[in-house]
């Protein structure tokens, strides 16, 4: 790429003789629109007061409507262009000289016969009704390169004689070349790489020209050719033509001082009549006007010391004093608007509007005007998936205010709560910060660099000087907007992304660190950081992506946290905390503490693009799921068949985490009112959690329908409301909330002031909706930014069911804040029986309160230690019984008996089924909600019941799932390898009847109301009836592990003892000395057993660490991007020296592809054996879900079977090894060696061979 400079020099064109004019109107926006009606269109539709800030106060005439215009494509492919999977990367695309040697650019060109367009606008958007044009889908010739010429012809005003003429652009695709009566003015090309996805080059790219010395009298012509690799190209933001004097200031960069009132004005003249002049200076400033904003308080003015002006650039800074400042602020945006004027003539040589306010960082929070800030926000891609995003923006023309569309979008978003605007991926149009800084929402940017403008030398990252200038105009861009507080400049840097670049050694930090310095050299005055960190490593959150040799520091720690683990994170004692998180990243950065900004802050994206290619997850859902629903719930045989294992198509980024049941996702309107729940949730969380993080942001959370101007969804938007009042009360995210009925509770009740001003004495009050209201609670005084924490304890009465517990702030007898905290009430003395005959209990384990509840509602048990000879008593199996005693029971089940069993920890293989840790342990999905065990209860109930203070696991329903999921299933939870399991079933087993329940309700009976109501309908069911016709037949049998059928005293396990390189444990990750692939103990093998142990049904014998000198497997190689470079590539020569029939290879890998990456050459001596064997060498390759499996995420493979998994603490899926068989096709030859080979792309790694004779 040439770089991102104006230039006044020709670039060399490639002749390229493929191109074609295209002509056909289905192919322009405009179609057969006339320039009359486009012209006539924006005239009557876009006053320039919507767009125009400096409207009535700068000379500016807009080009906007009607542009003569031709494409023209070029058949020469594109190199990048033709990868399907190329999506989002630049093009490596030409341009070519054809429009210039047929003269479009010149003056008198013949341009009647060409098409109109639209400007600003897109070439691939239809208008003024949105839609795409012919060819207009950037996807489908992403190989063809595309030009297009605009014409315009304009004439100036009489005033205009006297002065400059400027002509400025505020952002085209891709880049540009610019002629005026002929003559070439200058080029521009983007400073981002043209993406074939239309939204992520839009960015804020302003440029412009002089056009002064090139103008006519009368009539000019204005030709603007624009080289867009791919279809999405266009002049799509404001154009427009400004007088300014021959002395002027082009920027005035404006830092107040709140605390003594100065105003330092670093101002940027130049000076264009050649000659060094002497102008008197005064600086007018007033109150801020504007069509929808107004502010009153006296205008000042302030005489200026100017040194001479010379000729060219030149930079003069100024200070004064303004006597009481009106401070910005988002509850008082107070807007100044300065003049810069000649002292004698009154010319206006400068003009500017600020706000006076500081931004910065302390200890642990952000400081507005050296007060405490909370920052609220969501992930906005102003020019991607959310919000307006790619659409709206462009042909709902949000690029020009269009019906005020913008500044709805930003009050409806302001009006939620939320006080920060996060701009994802892309610098906004400064269009965003007009509006915020008149309503006091406040923005942080982002940037994503373009790599190949930035090289490595002696360990240091070199920008090159278009993406300096670029950041020096995004700097001079938001310096003087109240709103920008803050800034990132890099989104996701994955070390993955710097292959090929040069820095794949040293990591982002070079990288990084340039980009910050090049920031803080423009603009000091709001803190900068990379939105990177994230993820969890050894425990802790990872304090950056930056993993190489060098650091990255900056003003703010912006870590990702999806916070997966809801209650898990509102405890510092949690290993994966956001205090550890903090404490890390300070304790790497030599100790000093940074603020935490939690950005992406969300459990869950129901309706986010899935993984399978960017189809959305609900329409999926919908499709596929909403035929097989019946009266609200699945067919399960249905459920049982194609639900075992969740689909990609069905999983957005986080969904398998999400609260919102697969039943319920079908229903948009269901779904968003689980996700408002959750949203509480999570914002009432990060607010309680400010000593360790300073803001959030959330990511997707529902609550503005996507590419919309701030359409909302009522119930996402009013829990986010509500979350997010200024001051809020609310309980700690370890409350109970199913209450016994006239029990109380403990718990912490927190008042959080995130207003702008003190609260004095404030009290909460907490009552029932329809009950009891206890006494005021006394608080003290509160500073901004400030919360508090008081022990309380809460009750409810009856009746029994849904109710609320509110809790009203009061300040001097005045309402000042309201939350709603939903509860679930129930008596447990108001249980009854229905009336009808009941069995017996036979109680197996002893429960001392489970026993006494029996007694309580009358029913008869007797209790024993083995199965009851009587099949007429329902076997009640407590938890702790397993094994052989659970054989028992299935034959006695399978026989006649009835039996419940709750909460197992194993199941025997007669049952065909098997339990399965899981992950996702915070909730289950009823699947039949009718059923008798959920009478009076919802799948709202069924989720986060009651536990202990600041212990998360306590509030967990279950521990295990049951795998796999049948047809018997009652409710369900997600598992590992995205396996849904079991929580409750109910099945026939030949003559007898199972249910059973993982649910955790025995420890939680009498102290949680949903677990003892639970457990009453339970008990309710199956000793008065426990004969639901629907429950289906089990089918018996062992399990359907498949192994291999080998007689053991066949087998001979090979010693690799002479082999082995590695360990299975890895303490310390990439020191390249430790075991396994040098990943660090969380992606170890520690757990492997060792021994003689058998696997698929082949015996193995594997090496003990502990006696073989720390190895114990042989590790090869992988790609650069697996950090193992310091493996061999090979292990030659691995004994076997003996005839086999066949071969048996205990394997796994890691970074494994979809292709062969390793082989396993057989060495045979045919000198030896009956008669000598024809081949010399065996070759087994090794290739990626074929024959081999990766370690992580263990699934089935065609060509080998799995031998060992389980499910690491902590870790989202099972890990596991295959094993592989080999047939000797000459049996009589021996085996002599076997040669161990990587090709170095994916992780190969031997544990065990053996041979069967």
């Amino acid at each position: 790429m040439k770089p991102c400079l104006l230039t006044l020099l020709f670039a060399p064109f490639l002749l390229v003789s493929n191109v074609r004019e295209i002509t056909d109107p289905a192919s322009y926006s405009a179609g057969t629109m006339s320039e009359q009606a486009i012209d006539q269109w924006f005239r009557n539709s876009i006053p320039e007061e919507n767009f125009n800030l400096w409207h009535g106060k700068k000379e500016r005439i807009y080009l906007h409507g009607a542009w003569k215009f031709r494409l023209l494509e070029n058949s020469v492919r594109n190199q990048a262009g033709v990868d399907s999977r190329n999506r989002g990367k630049s093009a490596d695309g030409v341009e070519t000289d054809y429009g210039e040697t047929n003269g479009f650019h010149r003056k008198l060109f013949q341009d009647s016969g060409w098409n109109v367009q639209p400007v600003p606008y897109t070439w691939i958007d239809t208008f003024p009704k949105p839609g795409k044009v012919k060819g207009g889908n950037p996807y489908a010739d992403r190989a063809l390169i595309h030009e297009g010429w605009y014409r315009k012809k304009f004439q100036l005003p009489a005033s205009w004689e006297n002065g400059r003429v400027f002509l400025q652009f505020r952002g085209i695709s891709w880049k540009a070349d610019i002629y005026l009566n002929g003559k070439r003015i200058g080029s521009y090309e983007n400073s981002r790489p043209n993406h074939l996805w239309v939204g992520a080059g839009r960015t804020e790219e302003m440029f412009e020209f002089d056009l002064t010395d090139n103008l006519n009298a009368g009539t000019n012509t204005l030709a603007v050719k624009l080289f867009s690799p791919y279809r999405n190209g266009g002049i799509w933001q404001e154009v427009f033509l400004e007088r300014r004097p021959a002395v002027f200031a082009d920027k005035i960069l404006i830092t107040p001082d709140i605390a003594s009132g100065e105003l330092r004005l670093r101002t940027f003249f130049v000076n264009t009549t050649g000659k060094t002049v002497h102008i008197p200076l005064v600086a007018e400033l007033k109150p801020w006007k504007s069509f929808r904003y107004e502010r009153n308080w006296q205008s000042e003015e302030f005489t200026l010391s100017v040194q001479p002006i010379p000729a060219g650039r030149s930079e003069q800074t100024f200070r004064f004093r303004v006597g009481k400042p009106h401070l910005w602020s988002p509850e008082q945006p107070n807007l100044y608007h300065l003049i810069l004027r000649d002292a004698k003539n009154r010319t206006v040589l400068a003009q500017e509007r600020f706000g006076f306010r500081t931004f910065g960082t302390g200890r642990d929070s952000f400081l507005l005007n050296g007060k405490k800030i909370y920052l609220r926000g969501e992930n906005s891609g102003c020019f991607g998936w959310s919000l307006c995003g790619v659409g709206p923006m462009h042909n709902g023309f949000g690029v020009l205010n269009k019906d005020r569309r913008m500044e709805t979008m930003l009050k409806n978003y302001q009006a939620c709560g939320y006080n920060l605007f996060r701009a994802n991926g892309a610098f906004p149009l400064e269009l965003y910060f007009d509006i915020a800084d008149e309503i006091g929402l406040m923005f942080t940017t982002d940037d994503n660099p373009d790599i190949s403008r930035i090289r490595l030398k002696n360990g240091t990252a070199i920008l090159d000087s278009a993406l300096k200038e670029t950041i020096r105009k995004r700097c001079f861009t938001a310096f003087n907007h109240p709103s920008v507080v803050t800034g990132t400049f890099r989104n996701e840097a994955f070390e993955k992304q710097l292959i090929g670049t040069g820095f794949e050694t040293c990591g982002w930090a070079p990288i990084l660190n340039a980009m910050y310095e090049e920031y803080q050299k423009w603009d000091s005055t709001r803190p900068w950081g990379s939105s990177s960190g994230r993820g969890w490593k050894d425990g802790d959150l990872i304090y950056h992506p930056s993993l190489g040799t060098a650091k990255a520091d900056y003003d703010i720690c912006h870590p990702y946290g999806t916070n997966r683990k809801l209650k898990h994170a509102e405890t510092d004692s949690y290993s994966a905390s956001y205090r550890r998180f903090k404490n890390n990243y300070t304790r790497e950065n030599g100790g000093s503490p940074r603020i935490m900004f939690v950005g992406e802050s969300s459990e869950f994206y129901t309706f986010a693009p899935a993984s399978d290619g960017g189809a959305v997850v609900f329409r999926n859902r919908k499709r596929d799921f909403s035929p097989h629903i019946r009266n609200g719930e699945f067919d399960r045989k249905w459920l049982a068949k194609n639900l075992r294992v969740i689909k990609p198509a069905y999983l957005s980024e986080a969904c398998e985490y999400s609260l919102i049941p697969l039943l319920d996702s079908v229903n948009e309107c269901e779904s968003y009112r689980i996700q408002a729940w959750h949203n509480r949730q999570i914002i009432e969380q990060f607010r309680r959690l400010r000593s360790t993080v300073a803001g959030y942001i959330l990511h997707l959370p529902g609550i503005f329908r996507r590419f919309t101007f701030g359409e909302y969804v009522s119930s996402t938007f009013q829990a986010a409301k509500l979350a997010q009042q200024p001051v809020l009360a609310c309980f700690s995210g370890f409350a109970p909330r199913n209450l016994i009925a006239k029990k109380t509770f403990p718990t912490e009740l927190y008042l959080i002031n995130d207003s702008e001003h003190t609260l004095n004495a404030p009290t909460v009050t907490i009552s029932q909706k329809n009950g009891p209201t206890q006494t005021p609670l006394r608080f003290p005084s509160l500073q901004p930014g400030e919360m508090w924490k008081l022990p309380v304890t809460i009750s409810a009465d009856g009746p029994d069911g849904e109710s609320m517990l509110i809790l009203t702030v009061h300040e001097n007898g005045k309402e000042i804040g309201r939350n709603e905290f939903e509860i679930f009430v129930q008596d447990p003395a108001a249980l009854r029986l229905s009336p009808r005959p009941r069995s017996e209990l036979a109680v197996w384990g002893n429960h001392p309160e489970f026993q006494a509840f029996l007694k309580r509602l009358r029913l008869p048990f007797h209790t024993v230690n083995a199965v009851p000879e009587n099949h007429g008593d329902i076997l009640l199996l407590l938890p702790g019984i397993s094994g052989n005693d659970l054989k028992t029971v299935a034959k006695w089940v399978e026989q006649g008996g009835k039996a419940i069993a709750l909460e197992l920890d194993s199941l025997c293989d007669d049952l065909r089924l098997r339990t399965m840790s899981s992950g996702f342990r915070d909730w289950t999905e009823l699947t039949l909600k009718r059923h008798p065990l959920f009478a009076g209860l919802g799948q709202d109930q069924f989720r986060y019941w009651n536990g202990k203070e600041g212990d998360p696991g306590s509030m967990e329903l279950f521990r295990n799932a049951i795998l796999p999921l049948n047809d018997g299933v009652l409710a369900m939870s997600m598992t590992f390898n995205y396996r849904m399991g079991m929580t409750v079933a109910e099945f026939r087993h030949g003559n007898g009847r199972w249910l059973i329940s993982q649910l955790r309700a025995l420890e939680r009976l009498e102290y949680d109301s949903i677990a003892t109501r639970y457990l009453f309908n339970l008990l309710d069911y199956t000793t008065g009836g426990f004969n639901d016709p629907r429950a289906p037949q089990l089918i018996t049998g062992k399990t359907g592990t498949r192994t291999y059928s080998v007689a053991p005293d066949r087998i001979v396990p090979i010693d690799l003892r002479p082999y082995a390189n590695m360990g299975f444990r890895d303490d310390t990750a990439h020191d390249r000395k430790g075991g396994w692939s040098d990943h660090g103990p969380d992606h170890d093998a520690r757990m492997f057993p060792v021994g003689k142990r058998t696997f698929a049904g082949i015996l193995f014998d594997v090496i003990d660490p502990a006696q073989n000198n720390g190895k114990s497997c042989l590790v090869l190689r992988g790609g650069k991007i697996t950090g193992t470079g310091f493996l061999p590539d090979r292990i030659t020569g691995i004994k076997i020296g003996r005839q086999v029939e066949k071969l048996y290879f205990l394997m796994t890998s890691k970074y494994t592809p979809k292709a062969e990456f390793a082989a396993l050459k057989i060495k045979m001596n045919i000198g030896r054996g009956g008669g000598g064997g024809t081949i010399a060498e065996h070759t087994i390759p090794l290739t990626g879900f074929r024959n081999l499996g990766d370690w992580w995420n263990v699934k089935e493979v065609p060509e080998a079977l799995i031998g060992w998994r389980t499910a690491p603490e902590g870790a989202p899926v099972e890990v596991g090894v295959y094993v592989l068989e080999w047939t000797n096709p000459e049996r009589n030859v021996e085996v002599e060696s076997i040669d161990f080979i990587s090709n170095s792309t994916g992780i190969p790694i031997l544990i065990g061979i053996s041979a069967q004779q």
